[in-house]
């Protein structure tokens, strides 16, 4: 990460409520890189802050904040498993960084973050996630902790364009 950026990694606790959602509003909602719904932005304050508590008390799951200064999120890790016994073992993977500060490390010092939790934990033994193809620098950096390439996904996501693109799925086995 760059030596003058000041950002501390640590998971997301009910009282980030307020950034959290001004982060989703600046930066998840208006990327046409990132599959996602706006349902955060539906919920109360109140039931986001019980969200991000559940996620903290989850064994397999987490939500990795990226902060500069005490309360501004500037990207994000998640790691979404079930609580199934079939899919427990299995985590879902999704990663934003700020359009301000992409390249400058913060996604590398996440995934190491976050890979490192999971080994720590030993409850997830996959890590999966979708990638559109187009997104060459997010499928570098997942190469470059161990992701494989699984599958294509052909005609997969509609840009907000309406050009119809071609998601990959990577995984990786820990």
């Amino acid at each position: 990460m760059s030596d003058a950026l000041e950002v501390t990694l640590r998971p997301a606790l009910p009282t980030d409520e307020g950034p959290l959602r001004e982060f989703w509003q600046q930066e998840v909602s208006p990327c046409d890189l990132l599959l996602s719904d706006d349902s955060v932005l539906r919920l109360s304050a109140s039931a986001l802050a019980d969200q991000l508590g559940a996620l903290y008390e989850s064994p397999n799951n987490l939500l990795l904040l990226a902060l500069a200064g005490p309360t501004e999120v500037i990207g994000y890790l998640r790691i979404a498993a079930g609580s199934e016994p079939a899919i427990r073992h299995v985590g879902e993977l999704g990663l934003v960084v700020a359009t301000a500060y992409r390249r400058q490390g913060l996604g590398r010092a996440l995934m190491a973050t976050a890979l490192d939790w999971a080994q720590e934990t030993g409850l997830l033994s996959r890590l999966q996630l979708e990638v559109q193809q187009r997104n060459q620098a997010a499928q570098q950096l997942y190469r470059e902790f161990g992701f494989q390439l699984e599958g294509h996904l052909r005609a997969s996501y509609r840009s907000t364009s309406g050009k119809l693109i071609d998601t990959l799925l990577m995984a990786k086995l820990l």
